[in-house]
């Protein structure tokens, strides 16, 4: 199996075709390739973030205040930071016929949207983040929500994060469509239809992916 555009993307490594890269490397391929990694997850996970941090604001006994946004979005993209340095890792090591093609990515992602693990991580994304009262607290609380929240996300997400960073280096278009399958899979009322289509279509792209391929 050839090396993948987004396992080259990942990497951020230059004319990688065909090699992998070897473990005196790999600190600075993670390095190159994270800060594009975190733009991507600003992008399509930290909306779903702030709808939950605005519903925070209300329901505290203070104004939230700037730290404490600071705080629940810093908590929030550290377990995606946490999360990019685990999967480009994998994909400088494994840039070769060991990583997953986009096939392989996308049935992934098919699978895991009808699992009983992707429901509760969506319902434990839509529970209330608890806050300290006030003071000094409240930073390191909105920290801790933030992170928790991240958790949550990241458990109902990870797969469609793989999808997209498979895409990264071929369509805008794939950016869009799965920000708006993430944003409806946590809003939405009918959750599970949303589900049920997103199965679906990972397996139609995966199946074009696949005849393409051959």
């Amino acid at each position: 199996m050839a090396t993948s555009p987004g396992a080259i993307w990942w990497c951020g490594v230059n004319g990688m075709s065909g090699m992998g890269t070897s473990h005196g490397d790999l600190p600075g391929a993670v390095l190159a390739a994270m800060p594009m990694w975190m733009a991507m997850c600003a992008a399509m996970m930290l909306p779903v973030g702030l709808i939950a941090l605005r519903r925070l604001a209300p329901v505290s006994s203070s104004a939230l205040g700037h730290a404490g946004a600071a705080g629940f979005a810093t908590g929030y993209l550290a377990v995606w930071c946490a999360y990019g340095v685990l999967v480009l890792s994998l994909a400088a090591v494994l840039a070769t016929a060991a990583w997953p093609s986009l096939v392989g990515a996308l049935t992934l992602a098919a699978g895991w949207q009808l699992s009983a693990s992707k429901r509760r991580f969506l319902e434990a994304a839509a529970s209330p983040v608890v806050l300290a009262p006030a003071g000094g607290r409240r930073f390191a609380g909105t920290l801790t929500g933030g992170a928790r929240r991240g958790a949550a996300c990241l458990g109902s997400c990870w797969a469609i994060m793989l999808v997209m960073a498979e895409v990264a280096s071929e369509q805008l278009l794939w950016m869009v469509a799965l920000s708006a399958l993430v944003v409806l899979e946590h809003r939405s009322w009918h959750r599970q239809r949303v589900l049920v289509c997103g199965a679906v279509s990972f397996a139609a792209a995966a199946l074009i992916a696949l005849l393409v391929a051959g």
